[in-house]
């Protein structure tokens, strides 16, 4: 009849509703963590080519807040002529809100040989639509790395 053909499409329609919510969820979650890995991992290769002292320079990262962008550098200091400089992009949905560090430039610099990181302390990232959909990665003075 009808009444149950409604019923049936009424039901359909509210399964797909809760269903495509549940997708854009695990989207943003999904970029969120994309975001925090592959600063993780750009964090890690930079760390280690301090450590190998690679071209015989201090290796760091420049990070600025309200963007989806990052840099890698060599040296001491980053330098926009540097040739060996690389661009890191986030997704465009996610964006670094916060980069606490113990100095206010942005940089986290890994020391040659030990990794030690001279600029240490928390970056964070969050999903430009959910701002509760969130990541911390930390970084030790000793090194260490971690994110949540």
């Amino acid at each position: 009849t009808l009444l149950e053909l409604t019923l049936v499409m009424a039901i359909m329609v509210t399964a797909v509703s809760l269903a495509a919510i549940g997708y854009v969820d695990i989207q943003k979650r999904f970029d969120v963590s994309l975001a925090a890995e592959s600063i993780d991992i750009v964090l890690r290769e930079v760390q280690a080519k301090s450590m190998s002292v690679e071209y015989g320079l201090h290796h760091g990262l420049l990070f600025a807040t309200g963007s989806q962008v990052y840099i890698s550098f060599t040296g001491q200091v980053y330098n926009a002529s540097d040739t060996n400089a690389k661009v890191h992009y986030i997704p465009q949905s996610v964006e670094i809100f916060n980069a606490s560090l113990t100095n206010s430039t942005g940089t986290i610099l890994f020391e040659k040989l030990t990794g030690s990181a001279r600029n240490h302390g928390t970056l964070s990232i969050r999903h430009k639509l959910d701002q509760s959909m969130n990541a911390v990665i930390t970084i030790s003075p000793e090194g260490k790395i971690s994110f949540e």
